[in-house]
């Protein structure tokens, strides 16, 4: 009976270890469990908030170019307006100076007056429109040579020969553009091509330096006006 007794506690006692070992395992699982799902919720609470950040910020570049674009367009607008008020006015002196029936120009110098005349007279003829169109060729046409017309339009155009060429083309783009329908239903390269240009790329980018504009972009207004304000 005693060692029955003996036994018996011994199984209980085993059995009380055995328990509080397989308690300790389970609680130290489920604290290992909980650690765990506290760090997910860390992670994920930081993980929020780098996305909140990330959002922000995009919303933030979002709303700065779309301020940016919508200022540059305003800036558009503006240097468009001034640009066809400067056209009328351009318009306005041109057919004063056609009233005033071909006035030519008298300088004491007798030679520079007629480079001056001849220079009037291709001007008026559109020749700066033609792609040959260059120093040596109109200074045959004004019966001079080109270091003496380069030195008469820098004096009397205050220009460089290039400019005095490239100003000229631009301004009766910028001019047949607003004033003729079926000229702006052409394509910036056919456009090109009738203002004396081989190639769009340059002419856009002496368009752009002139106006500040590009072609395509005073196109586009030049037809709202139109549809707007049934000019033509």
């Amino acid at each position: 009976m005693q060692k029955y007794t003996l036994l018996r506690d011994q199984f209980l006692n085993e059995k009380d270890k055995t328990i509080h070992k397989i308690n300790n395992h389970d609680i130290q699982k489920l604290g290992e469990q909980i650690e765990n799902l506290n760090q997910e919720k860390i992670n994920a609470e930081e993980k929020k908030k780098y996305v909140l950040w990330f959002l922000v910020l995009i919303l933030c570049g979002l709303f700065s170019i779309i301020f940016l674009y919508v200022k540059k367009q305003s800036t558009y607008k503006k240097m468009f307006n001034a640009l066809i008020e400067k056209i009328d006015r351009l318009e306005s002196q041109e057919n004063l100076n056609k009233n005033n029936v071909s006035k030519q120009i008298v300088i004491d110098d007798d030679k520079v007056t007629e480079v001056l005349n001849g220079l009037a007279r291709l001007e008026q003829q559109e020749y700066f429109l033609k792609p040959e169109c260059n120093l040596t060729s109109i200074a045959k046409k004004v019966k001079t040579n080109t270091t003496y017309l380069t030195k008469i339009i820098h004096t009397h155009k205050q220009k460089k020969f290039n400019e005095y060429i490239t100003d000229l083309r631009i301004r009766y783009a910028l001019q047949r553009l607003k004033n003729d329908k079926k000229f702006r239903n052409f394509s910036v390269k056919s456009i090109a091509a009738e203002v004396g240009y081989k190639s769009d790329d340059a002419f856009a980018k002496h368009f752009k330096a002139k106006t500040g504009l590009n072609p395509s972009y005073y196109i586009k207004n030049i037809k709202k006006n139109y549809n707007k304000n049934n000019f033509n």
